[in-house]
């Protein structure tokens, strides 16, 4: 067993075999190292004090301050609720100068219509319900028939290029027969809109449908046809043109003058097909886009039609507005009218259509307390109500 040996380094109880020799010195390798850690320390005590004044410059600036809410992970954007407000107009153009003014029905031929209008044509799948719809903004806002629309719980547009949208329904308005959707999809190609006011009967029309985009070919037939429909009295324009509902129709330079409303069927005979004209479509899509509803538009929360003169003769009922839809929260309906009612004056006005009731209607501002008085059970009941707008129940 060897001894243990006793070197000159000063290390002790060390058992080593073999010839002994001395350990190699480190003295200036670790020098070199004391200095680097006084270097890397001292740049640390430098960095650190210079971010304490930059921590302490910022805070004393008001919008270097960071908030809770930023600091979290951005959310993805909410679905567009109903009514929220958006700017979206409606740009109305007038007709092109006519190069040929020989030739006054000189225009785009329908292949050139077809060109510039189809794009901009959707087709809308609302719980098995076909119609058309025109996009309105590059940003996904499409007009169309309310009536097609309004009951839907599965609202699907396809566009152009095959591309199939779930749509939003942003606001309906009834008197007009109109509704404006939301996609979520950018850089759409809006339509063109022209202005129906310089439209005269006899003017060539075309329409398109997004059921292969054929064009087809017409005539205006009046510009001046009246119509009421949920107590607004609207013009529209006539056409000899079967179309149905939400299809555009494009005068001879390309533009979208109108869009065929489903109250065609109610209204006027049955070879004339009825249009809502573009400025209308402006004043109640912008309206609907922007609060839901349209605005101004006096309402009681209640709707019907005109008691017939073989109706009256047969029940033995006075002339007047049949009650065939209530809004429970309405004013009407608060006051006590009921669903099967008549309406035989409003006020001191007497009601025997339903022009009357919409003329009486709107002679009244929101908020004006006027009588009702109904025909109910061989009896007359006169009911107290407050006007209010149309959407505000």
């Amino acid at each position: 067993m060897q001894e243990p040996i006793q070197h000159d380094d000063g290390l002790h109880n060390e058992y080593r075999t073999g010839a002994v020799e001395p350990r190699p010195k480190h003295s200036g390798l670790i020098a070199l190292l004391l200095i680097a850690v006084i270097v890397l320390s001292g740049g640390c005590i430098i960095l650190g004090a210079v971010n304490v004044q930059l921590f302490s410059a910022l805070t004393a600036q008001p919008h270097a301050e960071i908030s809770a809410a930023q600091l979290q992970a951005p959310s993805t954007e909410p679905e567009l609720p109903l009514g929220e407000s958006q700017d979206v107009t409606i740009l109305i153009q007038p007709e092109p100068l006519l190069s040929n003014t020989a030739n006054p029905y000189h225009g785009l031929s329908l292949q050139q219509i077809f060109t510039r209008c189809a794009p901009s044509l959707v087709c809308i799948n609302a719980d098995g319900n076909i119609c058309s719809g025109i996009v309105i903004s590059e940003n996904g806002y499409i007009v169309t028939s309310c009536r097609l629309v309004e009951d839907a719980k599965r609202i699907t547009v396809r566009l152009r290029n095959n591309e199939r949208h779930l749509a939003t329904l942003i606001g309906r308005d009834w008197a007009s027969d109109l509704a404006v959707l939301h996609i979520d999809a950018e850089n759409l190609p809006a339509a063109f809109f022209g202005d129906a006011q310089e439209l005269v009967v006899g003017d060539p029309i075309c329409t398109l449908t997004p059921e292969g985009l054929q064009p087809q070919s017409g005539t205006i037939c009046s510009i001046t046809q009246k119509t009421t429909c949920h107590n607004q009295v609207l013009t529209l324009i006539g056409t000899d043109t079967p179309m149905k509902p939400g299809t555009p129709l494009i005068n001879i330079h390309g533009q979208i003058v109108g869009i065929h409303t489903a109250n065609s069927q109610l209204f006027g005979d049955a070879n004339t097909n009825l249009t809502i004209p573009s400025a209308i479509i402006k004043q109640v899509a912008e309206q609907l886009i922007a609060q839901g509803h349209v605005s101004g538009r006096p309402s009681l929360g209640i709707w019907g039609q005109t008691v017939s003169q073989r109706v009256q003769n047969y029940y033995h009922v006075p002339a007047g507005l049949f009650i065939d839809q209530v809004e429970p929260q309405g004013p009407a309906g608060l006051a006590g009218v009921c669903k099967g009612d008549i309406v035989i004056a409003l006020n001191s006005s007497p009601i025997t259509c339903q022009e009357d009731y919409a003329q009486a209607l709107y002679s009244y501002l929101p908020g004006t307390a006027v009588s009702i008085t109904v025909y109910r059970d061989g009896r007359n009941l006169t009911l107290r109500a407050t006007v209010t707008e149309e959407g505000a129940f």
